[in-house]
């Protein structure tokens, strides 16, 4: 067995059969739940409504998953620095990117949790709209995409941070930063420059084509330029953890 499915296996058996794994998965379910009878209620009015509601259970599967990677990876090397644990993992044959990509893997459970809770719901929701494979398909690709983009991202942070404070703050800080393009105005991103920056912002990107390919029901031929910045931001980040994974340090910078 390789060391990263070495780490992976002793990091997922932690969390997962001896932590607060099944418990996280059973609030996720609890929230899933309030959410779809809301939901479920209230479109009953029209179908549109029914479609917008679907898109927002597709939306809470990817944005609760990709949230456990993150609070997962902030911990994964400056969380072990605040624990003191870093230097005997160091003197062990385990290379950083093993360290990395077995905790990145284990981490990635976290989404597959939220995603496989939610499919039930989505089915539910989307009983009658012709739109349940659709759904299904875009929460599992983005979710996969924007999953490796912040939990690669949070390990390269928590790769360069002294503390898993620093790590959590400037995660949370990119994430919130990255929401900025969601919270403006239709008419200030429909210009070019606004498209531009939309495409090019994973979470913008991602917002669109659920909306696209969910309540306006458009082709999948139609929007998947939109795949382009989701795609690319997942291979930057993970290059850039793997190049920091190979210089893991007690102290960063040292």
């Amino acid at each position: 067995m390789s060391a990263t499915a070495i780490v992976a296996r002793e990091e997922i058996s932690e969390t997962w059969l001896r932590g607060w794994g099944p418990w996280l998965a059973a609030v996720v379910a609890l929230t899933f739940s309030g959410t779809a009878i809301a939901l479920g209620y209230s479109s009953q009015l029209n179908l549109l409504d029914a479609r917008e509601g679907l898109a927002v259970v597709v939306r809470m599967s990817i944005g609760v998953g990709v949230l456990l990677v993150v609070l997962s990876m902030a911990d994964s090397i400056s969380g072990m620095r605040d624990r003191s644990t870093l230097e005997p993992m160091l003197l062990t044959p385990v290379s950083g990117t093993s360290l990395v990509g077995g905790k990145l893997a284990a981490a990635g459970l976290g989404w597959l949790v939220a995603f496989v809770v939610s499919l039930p719901y989505l089915y539910v929701l989307g009983d009658g709209l012709g739109r349940i494979a659709v759904a299904i398909g875009v929460s599992a690709v983005l979710g996969a995409l924007l999953s490796i983009t912040f939990g690669a991202a949070a390990a390269f942070l928590s790769i360069r941070s002294r503390t898993n404070l620093q790590t959590l703050g400037l995660g949370l800080g990119g994430l919130a930063f990255l929401s900025i393009p969601l919270l403006l105005p239709a008419s200030v991103m429909s210009n070019p420059v606004g498209e531009l920056i939309a495409r090019a912002d994973p979470l913008s990107a991602a917002q669109h084509i659920i909306g696209s390919l969910i309540i306006d029901q458009n082709s999948l031929a139609s929007e998947i330029s939109w795949f382009l910045g989701p795609v690319v931001a997942a291979i930057v980040a993970s290059w850039l953890a793997w190049r920091s994974a190979a210089f893991i340090q007690l102290e960063p910078g040292s």
